[in-house]
């Protein structure tokens, strides 16, 4: 399976993130979008002779039908090629790199997104939650907080209030 739209299927970009984020069991996630911006970087329509130009073997399917999170990480590798500067795009790609296990990589992707979008909340919280799993927990504690001082949505703004009063920093060395 694989993560594809059907010619005959019309989704914004954030149907198709919250579809995929249900279809990877990651529902507690919060993706930010500025509907404020017509055709900018959140909403985009998706060219078929674009997708085929970049994967040769591209067969549309119905969105519903399978998302797979390895073929996902190639488009958005091969996205990364196209656009390297877009914060959004290198931080899909860490964090397929962080639900795939791939912490390093997830690392390196997330902080350059992070320098590239510094004042997307959501990029920092992604950051954050790859620190807490390698232990790195005063890290993991900052960027929290630096996300929540950006001004997140109330979802968001929830979840990393959690978070933060999950972390003791007296304990942290």
């Amino acid at each position: 399976k694989s993560f594809n739209v059907a010619t005959d299927e019309n989704y914004t970009v954030k149907q198709i993130s919250e579809i995929a984020l249900e279809a990877c069991d990651a529902k507690d996630l919060q993706i930010n979008f500025d509907t404020s911006k017509p055709n900018g970087q959140y909403r985009k329509d998706i060219d078929i002779k674009i997708m085929k130009s970049l994967f040769p073997d591209f067969k549309p399917i119905k969105l519903y039908e399978g998302i797979n999170l390895n073929k996902g990480l190639e488009m958005l590798i091969k996205a990364n090629k196209l656009r390297k500067d877009d914060g959004y795009i290198i931080d899909s790609l860490g964090w397929a790199h962080f639900r795939l296990g791939n912490l390093d990589e997830a690392i390196l992707q997330l902080e350059r997104a992070v320098q590239l979008a510094p004042l997307d909340p959501t990029i920092n919280f992604h950051l954050g939650d790859v620190y807490i799993q390698i232990g790195r927990k005063r890290q993991a504690y900052f960027q929290w907080l630096r996300a929540l001082k950006l001004d997140p949505d109330p979802d968001l703004e929830a979840k990393i209030k959690n978070k933060l009063q999950q972390i003791d920093l007296k304990r942290i060395k």
